[in-house]
């Protein structure tokens, strides 16, 4: 099991990787670095499980300090983490995390407050006069007739959707941060839809990235419990 999940993931990451090679922008990757950075923060180790408040608040800071970095490459990588994390717990959803249901509230609000505050201070004050020259800010209403371009954004998506269906046949969200990850990578998911173009699909790679960790998760919950009578024979 622990090698089909490890292979599995390796693939998965390729896949989610080689279809950025044919539009590639210079702050995808380190977008992806940075929410993979964000993830493993919120996520619990033995050493984080038993924090002190010292150790919360670096933790916390550290978090924050990558919001800010991220939101000045995306902000909407850095708000949709955020948002994840806080809907979450404020839903009580089953989850580990990091730092404590309080801590975690506080720290994603505040995430929330300053990847708005960079994304205004980046369109008002520092590219007052940036546009895209005429296109349109929702693409959903320039795109949704172009069923090539839904396909490819489809064909990307299939195993985050496949994760969101099981998350609910399931009913579970897997372990750690999986609850958080998989609401951010959905809310992104919307916003990429709604204001990006659909066969963009470099857009969505740090949130599919992140959420592999609970596919394979999800996946291996379902083959454990096939019966062993089930299996084929040679």
């Amino acid at each position: 099991m622990r090698h089909s999940g490890s292979a599995g993931f390796v693939a998965l990451a390729l896949y989610a990787l080689d279809w950025t090679l044919w539009y590639q922008k210079v702050g995808t990757l380190p977008s992806a670095v940075l929410v993979a950075l964000m993830a493993w923060l919120w996520s619990p180790s033995a050493e984080r499980t038993r924090s002190t408040y010292g150790r919360a608040a670096a933790i916390a800071s550290a978090l924050l300090a990558l919001v800010v970095l991220q939101s000045f490459i995306r902000a909407d990588l850095a708000l949709t983490m955020c948002l994840g994390v806080f809907i979450a717990s404020a839903l009580h959803l089953p989850q580990q995390l990091s730092l404590s249901r309080r801590a975690a509230l506080t720290t994603s609000a505040l995430g929330i407050l300053l990847s708005v505050a960079v994304q205004l201070y980046l369109s008002r004050v520092l590219y007052p006069n940036a546009s895209y020259d005429g296109v349109p800010v929702f693409m959903l209403l320039h795109d949704y007739r172009q069923l090539v371009l839904w396909v490819s954004c489809l064909v990307y998506i299939t195993p985050f959707l496949w994760t969101l269906s099981q998350v609910f046949r399931q009913r579970c969200w897997g372990e750690g941060a999986g609850a958080s990850l998989i609401l951010a990578a959905f809310f992104h998911l919307l916003l990429w839809i709604t204001m990006g173009r659909l066969d963009e699909v470099r857009i969505f790679l740090p949130m599919a990235l992140v959420t592999l960790p609970l596919t394979l998760e999800l996946a291996l919950r379902q083959i454990a419990l096939i019966p062993v009578n089930a299996l084929p024979r040679n």
